[in-house]
């Protein structure tokens, strides 16, 4: 189980965040200058250089946190842009426990009551409930519980709002993080707040195993907070089911159609029947 006690994080540089961009584009500025030299010589253009750059990997790709992100990819060293398409495997049960460290809830701002939080991530994990065959449970002991929420300082405010990470086919715990210093509310996403059941909705989605998804996906495991998107959609659980979770049946909702029709038997005929299987049949 990890630390209870909330410790700061500093902040990385622009620089950190962003190597990744720079270095890609750096690459490309300088394939566009000899692109643009070999056709003023008359000789083939060169081959693109590739699109994406590898960030150096920490880890076995199921334990490497993924961060959902306001505005922007996450390109710290430790999670780079390799692992935006980084995908895990499914809980080998149904039954999924988690526990919410609620020692941690006083220090968010504005104030979120202990119920209020307990109903935001009761109704996130709901929401993914609703589509597939999954048993979501909060649980009071943290040694019983397969997924840990916390809430702790990490990189400020509008930065990386949380990490999760991947669930990897075993039962093994795993962790979430939501980052104290931004504006949660419990409702939907407002003007100058999140929303905590959506961003623990896509925080959801990689505990469950799944990675980010297109940058512009209608879904809400892409790697950009939407107030526009704030459950998950259609694309997420077909996903889901890709990934070996198995589709809720829902069951009937309305009144079950029953086949009756009258039944004639004579007395006599009852009474020889149960004489004949060794009953004894007396007049009353």
């Amino acid at each position: 189980m990890p630390d209870t006690n909330p410790t700061d994080t500093a902040a990385p540089t622009w620089f950190t965040r962003n190597r990744a961009y720079v270095v890609l584009a750096m690459m490309l500025l300088g394939w566009l200058t000899s692109a643009i030299q070999a056709v003023r010589n008359g000789q083939p253009v060169p081959p693109p250089p590739v699109t994406q750059v590898p960030a150096p990997f920490v880890g076995e790709q199921p334990d490497v946190p993924i961060n959902y992100e306001g505005a922007r990819y996450h390109g710290t060293e430790a999670h780079g842009l390799a692992h935006i398409e980084a995908s895990g495997r499914p809980w080998p049960t149904k039954n999924i426990t988690y526990w919410v460290d609620y020692s941690t809830v006083p220090q968010l701002r504005p104030a979120l009551s202990n119920d209020m939080v307990s109903a935001a991530f009761k109704q996130a994990w709901n929401w993914w409930a609703e589509g597939l065959d999954i048993e979501p449970q909060e649980v009071t002991d943290p040694s019983a519980a397969l997924v840990t929420i916390r809430f702790e300082k990490m990189d400020g405010p509008n930065g990386v709002l949380a990490e999760s990470y991947l669930a990897d086919g075993t039962l093994n715990p795993k962790t979430q993080r939501y980052d104290s210093s931004e504006r949660w509310t419990v409702g939907p996403p407002a003007s100058g707040l999140l929303s905590l059941p959506t961003v623990a909705c896509h925080e959801i989605g990689h505990v469950l195993g799944l990675g980010h998804d297109d940058p512009t996906a209608p879904a809400v495991m892409r790697p950009v907070y939407s107030a526009s998107l704030p459950r998950e959609q259609a694309r997420d659980y077909s996903r889901m089911i890709a990934l070996g979770y198995k589709k809720r049946i829902a069951a009937p909702t309305g009144p079950v159609d029953v086949l009756s029709f009258p039944v004639q038997a004579k007395t006599t005929d009852v009474i020889d029947s149960l004489k004949k299987a060794g009953f004894t049949v007396t007049k009353p």
